[in-house]
């Protein structure tokens, strides 16, 4: 796949991931104590993060990340959104909005997103809990034009362009599991579990935790009896996926595809995609 096919698929699916993401955000501000819908703002902002390391969007990760910070203390302590933190990840919205826009245009926003950056980290301060770790972003020099020269590299080459293997950054190296114990059936814990809460524990996943993966997939397989098709497809596809990390196929970019269709499960589950 050439560098502009993989640009052009990620404005696609980031437009859709911040989509998802803002209507769940509005169902959480209409009821800060909706744990579904905090799940589901976490998993869009922690794909679309997962994405962007994909590319090396330093500044879209960032961004993504800020927001998965605040989020997953909702998640994981039993307090409402405030109207703070409901606000400051709306502006997260917006600006990671203005920053996929930029890279289809080739002129990201200037504004410096460390500001955005501290807002994020202020909500939980004010909310009185415990004091995040400080995100150690700080933008590298010429980031907003290095962005706009990638963009604008991406968008010119032809489709006859060498196919290129994007740099995983930070990925972990994941080892051919020639001899690992096999997963084929739910596990007990799985009974009477939501879609949700699975998909929460698969986000919290390192890619080299294969059995991890594994398991969580075939829990999912176990509750897909009654599933619209189209569920039952996106089930496959991620299942696939799962196959080919377990051969050593796919690393780091495996798990980001298979959360990228994880974002889409919920509602095609309802029967709504």
């Amino acid at each position: 796949m050439a560098d502009s096919d993989f640009l052009n698929e990620f404005v696609v699916e980031a437009r859709e991931h911040l989509e998802n993401g803002e209507a769940c955000l509005l169902r959480l501000i209409g009821d800060p104590t909706d744990h579904e819908a905090v799940q589901a703002c976490f998993r869009t902002v922690h794909t679309l993060k997962g994405l962007a390391g994909f590319l090396s969007l330093e500044r879209v990760q960032a961004v993504a990340h800020a927001a998965e910070q605040v989020l997953d203390r909702l998640r994981t302590e039993p307090t409402p959104c405030t109207p703070a933190q409901g606000d400051a990840l709306l502006l997260t919205i917006t600006r990671l909005r203005e920053l996929v826009d930029g890279l289809e245009s080739g002129a990201p926003p200037p504004e410096d997103d460390r500001e955005l950056i501290a807002l994020l980290e202020a909500t939980n301060h004010a909310s009185g809990r415990t004091a995040p770790e400080k995100d150690p972003y700080q933008p590298s020099p010429g980031a907003s034009q290095r962005q706009e020269a990638t963009s604008r590299r991406f968008r010119n080459q032809g489709p006859q362009a060498a196919p290129r293997t994007p740099v995983i950054v930070a990925a972990p190296s994941t080892p051919v599991m020639t001899a690992a114990p096999v997963v084929t059936a739910p596990s007990d814990a799985a009974q009477g579990m939501s879609i949700d809460t699975i998909l929460g524990e698969l986000i919290g996943m390192a890619a080299d935790d294969l059995m991890g993966i594994t398991r969580v997939l075939m829990d999912l397989d176990g509750l897909a009896g009654a599933w619209p098709q189209g569920a039952r497809t996106l089930l496959m596809a991620m299942k696939g996926l799962g196959d080919r990390m377990l051969e050593g196929k796919l690393g780091a970019e495996g798990l980001a595809q298979i959360l990228a269709h994880a974002e889409r499960l919920p509602a095609a589950v309802a029967g709504e995609g």
